[in-house]
Order: C-alpha cells, then sequence, then structure tokens
C-alpha cells in the first residue's frame, strides 16, 4: 500500500503542521512515511506544499502523481491539480475559512477521517499541543467527511473469497463509500514474480504506462467470471439500498444473469452519490455566503469542494 498526498498554501498557513501531526498519528499505527517539503525563500505568503509519502514498507521517496490534494489556497489547486490521479481526492479550503487561523487544524481533520483513522486519537495529539478551540476545528473537518473503505482485489482471491468478503463487508455500519480497485502488477517486483510463476497472469498482463502516466492493464479472461462479484462492492454503504436486497441479487447470481445491468447500477448510484455531496456542500456555501467560490465552481467549472 501507498499513498502520495500534496498539502500546499501559502507560507505561513500551518501547512508543515497537517502533515506533522497527521504522520505522528500514521507512523504510530505501524505506517512508514516520507515527508518532502518544498518552499521558497519567502518567510509569508510564497507557496508552499509539503508531500506526505505513506506506506506499508520502507520508503524514501515520493511518487510524481497524487491520490490526494489538501488546499489551504487557490494557487496550490492551480499548480498541482493536473498532477492528481484520475480518481484521487481534493480538499479545499473553502469549506473551512470561518475556522480561520485553524484552517490548518480543520484540514487535518478531514484528512485524517479520509485516511480512516479514529476522531479520538487525533483529538488527543492536538489537545498535546493547541487550546481547545483547534480541537473544535479538527472535529468540524473530520465531520465534514464521509468514511471511506478501499478495496484491493487481486488473481490470488477465490470466488469464495470475494463471498466471504462481502459477509464481512455487510456487519460494517452504514453510511459509507466503497472504492474497489484491481491489484496492479509491475514488473521487478516479487509479488509480480509469484503471480507469473504460478500463471495467475501473463507477461501482458502486466502494468504499463501511458503517455499521462495512467495504469494500463489488462484483466485475463479466465477471471472476468470472477470479477462480476465486485459489482456487489459498489452497492454496499448505502443507506437506500438494504444489504438483504445484495444478498438476495447474489443468491440468485444476477451478476452472471445480468453483468451489463448490475455494472450500471452500480456506476449510476456512484454518480448520484456525488451529486448529492456536491448538492450538499453547495448548500453549506450559500448558507455561510461564500459567493465568490460558488461562482468560481459553476463559472470557472472548478469540480472539487
Amino acid at each position: 500500500m501507498r499513498l502520495n498526498i500534496l498539502i500546499g498554501g501559502k507560507a505561513g498557513q500551518g501547512i508543515n503542521k497537517i502533515s506533522g501531526i497527521v504522520a505522528d498519528i500514521l507512523s504510530k499505527h505501524g505506517y512508514f512515511i516520507f515527508n518532502y517539503r518544498d518552499y521558497p525563500s519567502l518567510i509569508r505568503g510564497g507557496h508552499n506544499f509539503n508531500i506526505l509519502s505513506i506506506s506499508d514498507e520502507k520508503i524514501g521517496s515520493f511518487e510524481s502523481r497524487f491520490d490526494g490534494i489538501i488546499s489551504l489556497d487557490d494557487k496550490t489547486l492551480e499548480l498541482h491539480k493536473n498532477e492528481l490521479k484520475d480518481n484521487g481526492f481534493i480538499v479545499s479550503y473553502e469549506s473551512f475559512e470561518e475556522h480561520k487561523i485553524n484552517l490548518n487544524m480543520a484540514l487535518a481533520g478531514a484528512l485524517t477521517k479520509i485516511l480512516g483513522l479514529d476522531l479520538e486519537v487525533l483529538l488527543e495529539r492536538i489537545r498535546k499541543e493547541f487550546e481547545e478551540e483547534s480541537v473544535e476545528a479538527a472535529k468540524r473537518g473530520y465531520e465534514s467527511q464521509e468514511k471511506k473503505y478501499d478495496f484491493i482485489f487481486s488473481e490470488f482471491e477465490t470466488e469464495e473469497d470475494l463471498i466471504k468478503g462481502l459477509d464481512f463487508v455487510f456487519k460494517i455500519p452504514k453510511p459509507f463509500k466503497p472504492q474497489v480497485n484491481k491489484l496492479a502488477y509491475y514488473l521487478n517486483y516479487e509479488i509480480t514474480d509469484r503471480a507469473l510463476k504460478e500463471g495467475k497472469i501473463k507477461i501482458t498482463d502486466v502494468a504499463s504506462m501511458d503517455s499521462e502516466n495512467r495504469v494500463l492493464q489488462t484483466v485475463p479472461e479466465k477471471e472476468v467470471r470472477k470479477y462480476l462479484i465486485l459489482y456487489y462492492y459498489g452497492l454496499l454503504g448505502k443507506r437506500l439500498i438494504p444489504n438483504a436486497l445484495i444478498r438476495h441479487m447474489f443468491k440468485n447470481k444476477f451478476h452472471e444473469k445480468h453483468p451489463m445491468l448490475l455494472s450500471k447500477f452500480s456506476g449510476y448510484l456512484s454518480k448520484f452519490d456525488g451529486m448529492r455531496y456536491s448538492a450538499k456542500s453547495m448548500l453549506q456555501l450559500i448558507a455561510r455566503g461564500e459567493f465568490n467560490y460558488i461562482y468560481n465552481r459553476l463559472v470557472n467549472k472548478r469540480d472539487y469542494f
């Protein structure tokens, strides 16, 4: 597992504090951290950014494309948005401007929630160094984000494994946002060598990169039927979709009888979730009178909240 998150803003906004707090919590959970800092020779106002790299193995560098961007100003997105991965996330400062000096604490809270870390661990860390206003800002940021669970699948899993996985995920309290990913195999990695040796993949299934550094990988033909089960994972975590319905669809092999219909249904649900979240964010912005940001969102087509 590896994540690269860019945290950017003006000098003096507390960018280092966000990455420091989150890195401290992650390291105590057993993760390895590499924190790169970039800053000009300006005391205040110049564009600064940190790249926080997180891994379950030792690391000593960061990647050129990011899984997420935490933006404390407009400049950060202007400079770095094109470096965001296709499924990356953005958390922007506009939703937390009322916290002023504690803006960085609110964004630290948002990032902590996205990474799936516990709120109380974050608040305990903040209380060691800051006043209660900072704690409240962190709570606000944490509560602004949905829980998100990443499910990564590979050729090593059997259909039975995927079924057991569904039974486990049914026990997770709703709502939450599932993100389904397929393991990408790269040359010169032990797991790739093992998959090739065991016949799980062919050399043509090893990932390559296109001109925009996007991963290109095929799904082996023998795996297609098994991966139809993954469509159910896209339905999980929704209040409107009872687990009993998903169980019934699976029991009656809906994924084998109507795979395209199930795929489209899962896709429409994801789009609906995105529209619902955008509408909720827009109403919050209107309530706070942040009409300049709304103008940028609608007229300049900035697609972030």
